[in-house]
């Protein structure tokens, strides 16, 4: 059975469909033997930086992406020069897209 971060890693889910996610766990329509934890596909690590701030899903896929620790990726991202910060998920994206592109960051 697939999970949110898997899906999103895959291509197959947008950040924003956690809420969807989360919906269809509390309706039980997902399997109702696992935790919304294990739905979403989160360590306890991960889940608990994302129960503090639902907007730390972007670290979270990132550093999944990176295949790096969370805090690795949190603090590769406030190393960043103050203007260099985003301060929406859409800002956030452009910059590590700019990131990736100019100096081959990924």
């Amino acid at each position: 059975m697939s999970n949110f971060i898997d899906d999103c890693l895959n291509g197959n889910a947008l950040l924003s469909d956690i809420d969807s996610v989360v919906d269809q766990w509390h309706k039980g329509k997902i399997k109702s033997d696992i935790s919304l934890r294990e739905a979403l596909g989160m360590t306890k690590e991960e889940y608990v930086l994302w129960m503090k701030d639902p907007e730390n899903i972007n670290f979270i896929i990132h550093a999944r992406q990176r295949g790096i620790p969370v805090d690795a990726a949190i603090d590769e991202f406030f190393s960043l020069p103050m203007a260099a910060r985003g301060s929406s998920k859409e800002e956030i994206s452009a910059i590590v897209k700019w990131l990736e592109n100019e100096h081959g960051i990924s």
